[in-house]
């Protein structure tokens, strides 16, 4: 079994909405890596669900520098069966300030 992630080393909750065409619940899964410096690519970002989590990697950040290159983000309730790459409500949360790019 694998141990969940503590309240600290999270970062926050996976933001979902509403389709208004479907009614179905789509995940919003951040388009730049964790420290906002890489634009995430759906066919090269590993995206893992585990336990209640989904981790989203950033395959050109180095995981070696400590910088926390991967999101982890906690999935409130079921997990949605389709999802989409947007900025919007993970703007407050990067670890480094965006530089503009």
């Amino acid at each position: 079994m694998t141990a969940s992630p503590s309240a600290a080393a999270l970062d926050g909750a996976l933001f979902c909405r509403i389709d208004p065409a479907t009614g179905r619940t789509v995940a919003v899964v951040p388009a730049r890596c964790r420290e906002g410096l890489h634009w995430l690519d759906p066919e090269q970002s590993p995206v893992t669900i585990t336990g209640g989590h989904l981790t989203v990697a950033c395959p050109r950040c180095d995981p070696a520098s400590g910088r926390g290159a991967a999101w982890l983000l906690a999935i409130p309730g079921p997990c949605p069966a389709l999802a989409e790459l947007d900025d919007a409500p993970y703007l407050g949360r990067y670890r480094w300030a965006l530089t503009g790019e």
